[in-house]
């Protein structure tokens, strides 16, 4: 582990950390409450790979007992990249033993160049929990079902707005969720890696249409199949 977490009230901010298995983590009871995570810079999770896939990497990981809560935190202008290693869970991850509510990621870069679970991954119970203005790049083996750029469970009052996704095979992965009134929209889909299961909402669409007619949102969302994203995560002139 890089750093833990064991306090509330609490500002992470212009940090480099790399080579850790898990650059930030949190999982003490009773929980946390106001975290700041701003301007860090997390990298090259892969000096933990071992060949029995034993530790998972992540960027951010939160988990807890059960009975943990986790509110107002604030993860955003943040920059993930590098070698992120063969068995990284994600970027972002917050596990179904804790609670988070009034929980936001927003303008962050996660350029992740292999498999994941998700890029930001959050199974918790939780409300009030949005990401937007985030640029979300992945690579995972062609034709997978991994590799999700955004994937929430169990939410209620969720928002996603405005993000980039760009190579994910799984765009946008949802499973027992409702959005916040008019949460679901302005986002930009780019190049699909698995263009058969390019959105989940109860089950995979193939197509943009699909996707806002199953979900009733995301009425002025793009979808660019050349995918318009250059190194860093720059977009080029569409």
């Amino acid at each position: 582990w890089g750093v833990a977490l064991s306090a509330n009230n609490l500002i992470f901010s212009g940090n480099d950390v790399s080579e850790a298995d898990h650059c930030l983590i949190g999982g003490q009871d009773p929980g946390y409450s106001n975290v700041n995570v701003f301007g860090n810079h997390f990298h090259d999770l892969n000096a933990w790979n071992d060949v029995a896939g034993y530790f998972h990497h992540d960027g951010i990981h939160f988990w807890g007992s059960g009975s943990t809560t986790l509110s107002n935190v604030n993860i955003y202008d943040n920059l993930f990249d590098g070698d992120n290693g063969n068995t990284m869970t994600a970027e972002i991850f917050v596990e179904h033993t804790i609670s988070i509510s009034n929980f936001s990621i927003f303008n962050n870069v996660i350029i992740t160049p292999q498999t994941a679970s998700g890029l930001i991954l959050i199974q918790s119970p939780g409300d009030s929990v949005s990401a937007f203005n985030n640029t979300l790049i992945s690579v995972p083996p062609t034709g997978s079902v991994q590799g999700s750029c955004l994937r929430f469970e169990n939410m209620t009052n969720l928002t996603i707005k405005n993000n980039v996704t760009d190579t994910c095979s799984v765009q946008v992965n949802l499973a027992v969720v409702t959005f916040a009134s008019g949460g679901l929209d302005y986002n930009i889909y780019e190049h699909m890696n698995n263009p058969a299961v390019a959105w989940s909402y109860y089950h995979f669409d193939s197509t943009l249409a699909a996707w806002q007619q199953d979900t009733g949102g995301d009425a002025h969302a793009a979808y660019h199949p050349a995918g318009d994203l250059g190194t860093g995560g720059m977009p080029s002139i569409w």
